[in-house]
């Protein structure tokens, strides 16, 4: 699997200089902030590395410098550093002009005891290298379902001609297009069957299906236009009928079941506020289905929602801000804002303090835990122990399912963090783990055992 390990913008947009440093313990990497500092211009300058042809020089170049100064460097750098599942290291630079990209470069970095210098790649070899990766972008306005289906049925129209044979006879030319429309319908309605389920989680009267007409007598250019994507909520089936937030839902589902179908090919996955739309509840569980496509695709979203964030951890979590310095151009004679996007340390205590501001958190919430809490494995393992000494007529402490042996330090983690920078008035929580006496179980004690001896928890 291929991954990004790094990713560094220069000159797009509000970015001037910014680097996000993904921890590959992570597959999921979640970019928050208040409104316009920055979070869809990083998503964008990531698909503008993979998609240079969408650049327009005139709004992806900071505007100061493109109207303002024109002195210097002025159009955007995107740069790029992949990691692949065997430690090797990939970093791919693409500079942009007025035009276009101007020079793209590779190399193979350095790695210890896999590559002993950095190497230039060759052009052939970047994109070969690319070709490897498949990307998708969902953004959060100006989604496609045209383009969306013809990324579906693309390789079913090809393995199906592929076969055929043309040779200008109407009749095997129509049996071919026959066999095609009926083998497009077959899989079309496959895929269906298999979104049902998940999308009768949201709401079991909802379903999705495709009508293809059976008089169509286009071919390929033609055949999206005819391909009809619905969503059956027990309505009309009409999808602009639909509320916008039942829209984008059926097409990041969609997207998921493609995911989940691609074979020999690393996935990155952009979302841009998946949140959006959404109520709560319907927010949980397509964050639930979000965790389980990250096995498959590595997955950046931007969110204002803190049911997006790993709050358990706060790996891969970057909280953006935007500075505004108003400055004189001599040339232009004019006043620019400089927007400049920046990632906040939220290990600092001010950092600290917006992402809690950013998430909601106030001191009424600082008494997260009690002043004794008992962590365990499962939800059974909670239910039985509260009603054993609720029998017993015992005080019940808070108990805390981790959902699994392998989440405790996740929430070790996460009360780590949220306790480290209190006022010494509120009192440090007691947290006692029980484990199941077997291999897994006994793993995590060990490991756990030696984060509290090396002094990672303060409690």
């Amino acid at each position: 699997m291929i991954r990004i390990k790094k990713v560094i913008i220069k000159r797009y947009r509000s970015i001037m200089d910014m680097v996000l440093q993904i921890d590959d313990s992570n597959n999921y990497i979640t970019i928050c902030g208040e409104n316009n500092t920055g979070k869809t211009n990083t998503l964008r300058a990531i698909d503008l590395f993979f998609n240079p042809e969408k650049y327009i020089a005139e709004n992806d170049s900071p505007n100061h410098k493109y109207h303002g100064s024109r002195g210097g460097s002025v159009f955007p750098e995107i740069t790029i550093e992949f990691e692949t599942d065997d430690k090797d290291k990939i970093q791919i630079k693409k500079e942009f002009s007025y035009e276009g990209i101007r020079k793209i470069t590779g190399t193979k970095l350095k790695v210890p005891g896999f590559r002993d210098k950095n190497e230039n790649m060759k052009e052939k070899d970047i994109q070969a290298f690319l070709k490897r990766i498949n990307f998708f972008f969902i953004e959060s306005v100006n989604i496609s379902l045209p383009k969306l289906i013809n990324a579906v049925i693309d390789d079913i129209y090809d393995i199906e001609y592929e076969k055929s044979q043309f040779r200008g006879l109407k009749k095997e030319l129509k049996e071919s297009f026959d066999n095609y429309i009926n083998g497009l319908l077959e899989i079309l309605n496959r895929l269906a069957d298999e979104i049902n389920p998940v999308f009768q989680q949201y709401n079991e009267d909802w379903g999705v299906g495709f009508d293809v007409p059976t008089d169509i007598t286009k071919f390929r250019d033609l055949i999206t236009d005819d391909v009809q994507f619905y969503i059956n909520d027990q309505a009309n089936k009409r999808i602009e009928a639909k509320g916008a937030g039942l829209q984008r839902l059926a097409y990041i589902l969609l997207h998921f079941r493609i995911i989940e179908k691609i074979k020999n090919k690393s996935v990155i996955l952009l979302i841009d506020e998946p949140d959006v739309y959404l109520h709560q509840g319907l927010q949980k569980k397509l964050f639930y289905d979000l965790q389980s496509i990250t096995n498959k695709a590595q997955t950046f979203v931007t969110t204002h929602s803190p049911i997006f964030i790993d709050t358990y951890s706060m790996k891969n979590v970057f909280l953006l801000d935007l500075e505004i310095k108003p400055r004189y151009f001599k040339r232009k004679k004019e006043t620019f804002n400089i927007l400049e996007t920046k990632i906040v340390n939220i290990d600092n205590e001010d950092g600290g303090k917006k992402i809690k501001e950013y998430l909601g958190i106030t001191d009424d919430d600082y008494e997260l835990l009690d002043r004794y809490n008992i962590i365990v494995e499962g939800e059974t393992d909670k239910k039985y122990l509260e009603e054993l000494l609720s029998y017993f007529k015992f005080k019940v402490p808070k108990f805390i399912s981790a959902n699994g042996a392998d989440n405790i330090e996740k929430y070790l983690d996460f009360y780590n963090s949220f306790y480290k920078n209190l006022d010494s008035k509120y009192i440090k929580p007691t947290i006692l783990i029980l484990l199941d006496n077997d291999n897994k179980g006994r793993e995590v004690y060990k490991k756990i055992k030696n984060l509290k001896v090396k002094g990672k928890y303060n409690f």
